[in-house]
């Protein structure tokens, strides 16, 4: 019998009994943030904000429970008092945001003409560690690790310039340029099975020929290489009334 819930075994060890999904693990963060920002409207405005934590999980209680639970079966089948860093762990972040707004008749002077006036300029950079991840060479394992490297780091920065012309009767025209990913910063996808040593050995991705020049890396674009999208261009031009 099979159900969404667990099943019985057919076969091998433990051949009839029912097997089915336990809530027994667990996970916790644990870190400290600092966050630094001006208050006042102004010209310039800011916020920055670094995080220091760290993401574990782990196991608790019994995997197996059995009709006759002796003290040496509960020893045996109760998981280790043990925590591994998640592989969602990212334990340094830094995020930033910088507004820059040129008032009114502001900004240099040309002809008579005070192009940059009611503009406003924003960046946002984002940069954190890399994700964790498990290697090790095939001659060696070792079942009391689980993270033990780490992905670049990964960052990103947006720009966003917006620009408000008056025209008469309080109607005003709004432009703005938005780039997304204005670096065009790469981040890899999380790598795994044979792929992953190629990626620790010789930093070759699905886009590398690597030591095979035989190897059809056409069959894998860009999407499945990296994770995040490449640099877009938003153009939008609206009115105010």
């Amino acid at each position: 019998m099979e159900t969404t819930a667990g099943s019985i075994k057919k076969s091998g060890d433990y051949y009839g009994t029912y097997r089915t999904y336990l809530n027994n693990a667990y996970g916790s963060s644990q870190g400290v943030e600092i966050s630094f920002s001006n208050r006042r409207v102004d010209r310039w405005r800011y916020r920055m904000t670094y995080t220091l934590a760290q993401v574990k999980r782990g196991y608790h209680g019994y995997y197996i429970i059995l009709e006759n639970m002796t003290p040496e079966l509960e020893q045996k089948y109760t998981y280790s008092a043990s925590e591994y860093t998640s592989g969602e762990d990212r334990t340094h972040r830094f995020n930033g945001s910088l507004t820059y707004t040129v008032p009114m008749n502001g900004g240099p002077e040309i002809a008579g003409i005070t192009p940059f006036e009611n503009m406003s300029f924003g960046l946002i950079y984002r940069v954190s560690s890399g994700l964790a991840y498990y290697w090790s060479p095939s001659y060696v394992a070792d079942a009391n690790i689980e993270s033990n490297r780490r992905y670049p780091l990964e960052s990103n920065t947006d720009l966003q310039i917006e620009k408000t012309l008056k025209l008469r009767n309080g109607i005003s025209i709004v432009a703005s340029v938005r780039v997304s990913n204005l670096f065009n910063n790469k981040q890899l996808t999380p790598i795994y099975s044979g792929e992953l040593s190629r990626w620790v050995l010789r930093s070759a991705t699905y886009e590398d020929p690597d030591n095979d020049p035989d190897r059809d890396v056409r069959l894998y674009n860009y999407y499945q290489v990296y994770k995040n999208v490449p640099r877009e261009i938003y153009i939008n031009v609206g009115f105010n009334f």
